[in-house]
């Protein structure tokens, strides 16, 4: 059974190959957007391995919350929901 555990990060590269195969619209080789103020990671700690994520941005104006995924195989638990 999964056992999750969420950890702050600023690795915004790190999370793109996981966006990418979520479909969301981003480059490898981005870099992390202006006004990061941090990224959210969540593992499945009983494989070591990186099942969601999402990042937050301060535009200036507002806050954004960008970069929301979840590993396909991942998906319909909540976890989406859970790290935002």
């Amino acid at each position: 059974m999964p056992n999750f555990k969420i950890k702050k990060s600023m690795d915004f590269e790190a999370l793109l190959p996981m966006c990418i195969r979520a479909g969301l619209e981003m480059k490898p080789d981005e870099k992390a957007p202006e006004g990061l103020l941090f990224c959210l990671e969540m593992f499945d700690i009983t494989v070591d391995k990186r099942v969601a994520c999402a990042a937050l941005v301060d535009t200036g104006e507002l806050y954004l919350v960008r970069a929301v995924a979840v590993e396909e195989e991942y998906r319909g638990l909540g976890l989406g929901r859970r790290i935002i």
